[in-house]
C-alpha cells in the first residue's frame, strides 16, 4: 500500500503563495518562452495588525504577538521524537484492559449477581468502561493520523487504520479532513471541525430577521441538544460532515438537506472536504472503507452467525460505541468552544492566532490514564501536532511562558463546562476580523444591537 500523508509542515500550512499555471509558458514574438511566475496572493493587512475584542465574559482579548518559531524553539527537541515501544505500550494497555474487563465481567462478576437492578448497574458500568478504553485506542490512532505514533510513515498508517476502523472511522479519509482542520483551526471560512454559527446564519436558522425575535432557549432544550450531539455527533460528522464547514460554502444555492450533505461525507471519494490530492487517490478511499466494512461484518458474524446474540452485541460494542462517541464529542467540542476564545474571519486569521483558539481541560484520572491527555494537552497539539501524546504535557509546560495570557486552561468539570458553554456560545459575531461568541440567553456580554448590523 502506498504510504500517504495529508500532513504538511506547519510552515507550509501558513504559506500565502498560490502557484498559478506553473507548467504554462508565456510566448512572445520577440523573446524565448519564459515560465510564468507564481502569483502572490495579496496579504490582508488585518493579519498583521494587533486586533482586540471583548469576549463573552467581558474580558478584552488581544491577538498574540509571538511567532510559531518562538513556540517550536521553546519545546525540548526530544518531545518531537517517537518511540515505537512506548507507542505500542499504550495499545497494549488499552487492548488488555478491554479483554480483562470482558473476561472478569462475563465469567466472574455477572454469574455471582442475581438481583435484576444490580445486574443492570453492572452492565452499565461495564459498557462505560469499554467505551472509555475504546476512546483511548482512538486517541492513539489520532496520533497515527499526525505521524506522531512512529517515525515510520507506513507504520503510522497501518496502526491508525486498524484502530480507527474499530470505531467505524474511514482512517485515511478522516486523516485528510482532520489535517485540513489543523491547517485552518478557528478560520470561520476554512475550518472543518466545530465551525460555529455566524450571527446571520443563526437568524436564518430561526427564520427571523432580528435577535429580538428569538427568545431565551429553555434549559431543557439545551440539555436535549447536548444529549443528541453526544450520542451521535461524531458518527454524523463522519457521515454528513456535521459540525464541519457550512454546506452552502461548498454548494451555494443548494438546500442544506441530509441527502445533499451526503456529498460532503467522509465516505464520498469526491467530497469537497478533502484535499485535491486525496480526492484523486481512490485506492486509499477503498482501503479506508474496507476497514469499516470489516468491523461491521465481524460484529455481525460474532453476534449473529456464531450466535452470541444481540444482547452481547449491545453491551460489548454498541453501547460502548455510544460512550466512545460521547467522549470524543465532549472532549473536542470543549477544546474549541469557550466564551473566552475567539474565532477569525479568513482576512484576519493566521496559523498562530488559530492555534491560540483552543483550551486545555482536565479529565482527571480518566484523562491521565485512559484518554492519554488528549483533553489536557490540546493547545500544544495545534501548534505542534507531530508531538506524541506522552511528551505533550512536558511540551505544554515549555510553551506556557511564551504564550503568556494566551495559554488557556481550566480544571472545571467537563460536565459542568459543556452545559455552560452550550448556553453561552450560540453564535459568533464581530466587525474587525475577530469573532466572539454571543447568545440570546441573556448571559454575558449581549450581542450587538440589531440596528448596528
Amino acid at each position: 500500500m502506498e504510504a500517504y500523508s495529508s500532513s504538511t509542515t506547519v510552515l507550509e500550512s501558513i504559506d500565502e503563495t498560490v502557484g498559478v499555471a506553473l507548467n504554462e509558458i508565456k510566448i512572445t514574438s520577440n523573446k524565448a518562452a519564459q515560465p510564468i511566475q507564481p502569483i502572490k496572493k495579496k496579504r490582508s493587512p488585518l493579519k498583521d495588525q494587533k486586533l482586540s475584542a471583548v469576549d463573552t465574559l467581558g474580558n478584552v482579548y488581544t491577538t498574540p504577538e509571538f511567532t510559531l518559531k518562538d513556540i517550536i524553539s521553546a519545546v525540548p527537541k526530544h518531545c518531537f521524537r517517537k518511540n515505537n515501544w512506548i507507542s505500542f505500550s499504550y495499545i497494549l494497555q488499552d487492548a488488555s484492559a478491554l479483554i480483562v474487563l470482558g473476561i472478569l465481567t462475563h465469567y466472574y462478576i455477572m454469574p455471582m449477581v442475581d438481583n435484576v437492578f444490580l445486574r443492570f448497574v453492572c452492565w452499565c458500568l461495564y459498557s462505560f468502561g469499554l467505551g472509555a478504553f475504546m476512546t483511548g485506542l482512538w486517541v492513539v490512532g489520532h496520533d497515527c493520523s499526525h505521524n506522531a505514533f512512529s517515525e515510520t510513515m507506513i507504520l503510522n498508517d497501518i496502526v491508525g487504520w486498524f484502530l480507527h476502523s474499530y470505531t467505524l472511522e474511514p482512517f485515511f479519509a478522516w486523516k485528510d479532513g482532520h489535517n485540513a482542520h489543523h491547517k485552518s483551526n478557528a478560520n470561520i471560512q476554512k475550518d472543518n471541525a466545530w465551525v460555529p454559527i455566524e450571527r446571520e446564519r443563526y437568524l436564518r436558522q430561526h427564520g427571523v430577521k432580528t435577535l429580538k425575535e428569538i427568545g431565551e432557549e429553555a434549559p431543557v432544550v439545551t440539555l436535549l441538544n447536548i444529549i443528541i450531539r453526544h450520542l451521535i455527533g461524531f458518527f454524523l460528522h463522519i457521515v454528513v460532515n456535521a459540525s464541519g464547514q457550512y454546506y452552502s460554502r461548498f454548494y451555494p444555492g443548494e438546500p442544506d438537506t441530509f441527502a445533499n450533505r451526503l456529498k460532503t461525507s467522509h465516505f464520498n471519494p469526491k467530497s469537497p472536504i478533502f484535499s485535491e490530492r486525496f480526492r484523486n487517490n481512490l485506492s486509499l478511499h477503498i482501503v479506508s472503507d474496507i476497514g469499516v466494512l470489516i468491523t461491521i461484518i465481524s460484529q455481525y458474524y460474532i453476534y449473529s452467525v456464531l450466535g452470541y446474540g444481540w444482547f452481547n452485541f449491545m453491551v460489548n460494542y454498541f453501547i460502548p460505541y455510544l460512550w466512545f462517541n460521547h467522549w470524543v464529542v465532549l472532549i473536542t467540542f470543549l477544546q474549541h468552544f469557550d466564551p473566552i476564545l475567539p474565532k477569525y474571519d479568513d482576512s484576519a486569521w493566521t496559523y498562530v492566532r488559530g492555534g491560540c483558539c483552543t483550551i486545555d481541560r482536565s479529565l482527571g484520572f480518566l484523562g491521565k490514564y485512559i484518554t492519554h491527555l488528549v483533553s489536557e494537552a490540546h493547545v500544544i497539539h495545534h501548534f505542534c501536532p507531530t508531538i506524541p501524546h506522552y511528551h505533550a504535557m512536558e511540551a505544554t509546560e515549555a510553551i506556557k511562558p511564551v504564550m503568556g495570557e494566551h495559554y488557556k486552561s481550566t480544571d472545571e468539570s467537563l460536565f459542568v463546562s459543556v452545559y455552560k458553554v452550550s448556553r453561552l456560545c450560540q453564535f459568533v459575531e464581530g466587525s474587525n476580523g475577530m469573532l466572539m461568541f454571543r447568545n440570546t440567553n441573556n448571559l454575558g456580554v449581549p450581542p450587538q444591537a440589531d440596528d448596528k448590523q
